[in-house]
């Protein structure tokens, strides 16, 4: 359920411009010309959704198939690394972290931002880049559908997101 999460946040920074992957990237860092965020879960915690996570009856947009719908909630802290190379500076961490509240308004409705914050940027010795770190408070909401005829559940899929 938290790759969901990453997705949605990288997908949405990604949409609005801001280059970002999904921690940690498989890529060398080294070579970097511009602004990369890396996105990771920092913690999370499950919650109850109430009345056992059961949510009523619901019709499936997509089959138009009738189905029990459960729902989970999920607390969770999210890092949001910024790095920059040498020659793009402190300064371009600074002005990417400073884009991505903007971005952030194209998260799926199932992601309910309660802080974001970012540190100062600062030579990171272990990569040799410059790093600007940052941590997005959220509450993350999932839907599981229980299908009327075989009685079988769905996958959790984060609430407004399309399972592709």
């Amino acid at each position: 359920m938290l790759e969901g999460v990453v997705s949605a946040v990288a997908a949405a920074l990604g949409a609005a411009g801001i280059e970002a992957v999904e921690a940690y990237p498989k890529r060398e860092l080294c070579c970097l010309d511009g602004a990369l965020v890396c996105v990771g879960v920092k913690s999370a915690k499950g919650l109850p959704a109430g009345f056992g996570g059961y949510l009523g009856l619901g019709v499936d947009p997509v089959t138009g198939k009738c189905g029990e719908l459960y729902g989970a909630r999920c607390v969770l802290e999210l890092a949001l690394d910024v790095y920059a190379g040498t020659g793009a500076g402190a300064g371009e961490c600074t002005r990417c972290a400073g884009r991505i509240p903007a971005a952030l308004g194209g998260l799926p409705e199932g992601i309910k931002i309660s802080s974001l914050g970012f540190g100062p940027a600062a030579p990171d010795n272990e990569t040799g880049l410059f790093k600007c770190s940052g941590v997005l408070a959220a509450a993350a909401y999932f839907i599981a559908r229980e299908e009327e005829e075989d009685g079988v559940f769905s996958d959790f899929i984060l609430r407004g997101s399309v399972k592709g």
